[in-house]
């Protein structure tokens, strides 16, 4: 009868643990926790939540690695990578970004944002100016295209116009006088020199001129500018009878000096001045050195008179006058 002992060998094997498996490791920022992934009966998990935009790592531990061991056999700690994702904002953009003053205040229009602020988009004043969107949290938002920086939307007030107002004017020959329904305003008849006088003084006779009314813009306000032309008179009548003068014979002479005296009283001083009377006056002297002749003619004759018998100064005088009608007729 065998009486040794019996040894058996037998075996308690290790409890088989499923590797967890998270459903997504992508997520999007929205303020609220976020769970990767939960601890199990078997395991315990760390890293597993966050609320903020951002990648993180889970580890998970199986508790008991003396009776437990993961269906693969290992022990080793689990690791999972996974992310919170910024969340995506639209950049807003204006409604209109061009305005033109008229003393009240400017707004860009920019839809409003629970995620930004918005800077620099009211002004009253005529300039260029630039609005600013900024995200409130560049830590867990981001604009559409993945950029935290600050969004510039370029925006202006043009310069306002001065209401139209009518400009005219009165000619003579040498001067111009601006008729305007806008006071404080500056003349030009050449368009570079200015003034705020309406009369233009020592032009020329016959000449044709741009006069121009200008209102100077300011900060807020372009120049305004309106002009007419003007043609001073080409004191065409006095010319003619000057010229009449010039060319009158020894007959006419002292009619032609009486109607161009006649022209030229009609004009101003001014007006005389811009004539050339060079013709004219050497007419009227040759004019004057036949009446002094004349006059001698006469003294003569009247001399001739007192020295003889009255019958012969009778036909003295006579002869005496026909020779000063000679030098008229």
């Amino acid at each position: 009868m065998d009486t040794e002992d019996v040894t058996i060998s037998w075996e308690i094997a290790k409890a088989s643990v499923t590797k967890p498996e998270p459903t997504t490791v992508q997520f999007t920022y929205d303020g609220t926790e976020k769970t990767v992934i939960a601890a199990g009966e078997h395991y315990t998990v760390t890293g597993n939540t966050s609320t903020n935009a951002g990648s993180y790592t889970a580890t998970i531990v199986l508790s008991d690695t003396t009776n437990y061991t993961w269906s693969d056999g290992s022990t080793e700690d689990v690791t999972i990578s996974w992310e919170i994702a910024k969340a995506s904002v639209t950049k807003p953009e204006a409604e209109t970004v061009q305005f033109t003053y008229d003393g009240n205040e400017k707004t860009v229009e920019i839809a409003a944002g629970e995620h930004y602020t918005v800077s620099g988009n009211t002004a009253t004043n005529a300039g260029s100016y630039t609005a600013t969107v900024t995200l409130v949290d560049t830590a867990n938002y981001t604009w559409s295209d993945g950029s935290t920086a600050d969004v510039e939307i370029t925006w202006s007030i043009a310069k306002a116009d001065y209401p139209d107002f009518t400009l005219s004017a009165v000619a003579d020959g040498v001067s111009i006088t601006a008729e305007c329904s806008e006071s404080g305003v500056q003349f030009s008849v050449d368009g570079k020199t200015w003034q705020s006088a309406a009369v233009f003084t020592g032009l020329t006779p016959g000449s044709t001129y741009t006069l121009t009314a200008k209102i100077e813009g300011d900060a807020n306000h372009n120049d305004k500018i309106v002009s007419v032309q003007v043609t001073t008179d080409d004191l065409s009548e006095a010319k003619e009878a000057l010229a009449a003068v010039e060319n009158a014979d020894d007959n006419t002479l002292w009619q032609k000096v009486s109607a161009a005296q006649a022209e030229l009283n009609k004009l101003s001083e001014a007006e005389r001045a811009a004539l050339d009377t060079t013709g004219y006056n050497e007419a009227i002297a040759r004019y004057n050195a036949k009446i002094a002749a004349a006059k001698e003619d006469l003294a003569k004759a009247q001399t001739l008179a007192d020295a003889v018998t009255p019958v012969a100064a009778v036909y003295a005088m006579l002869a005496a006058v026909a020779v000063v009608l000679k030098k008229f007729f």
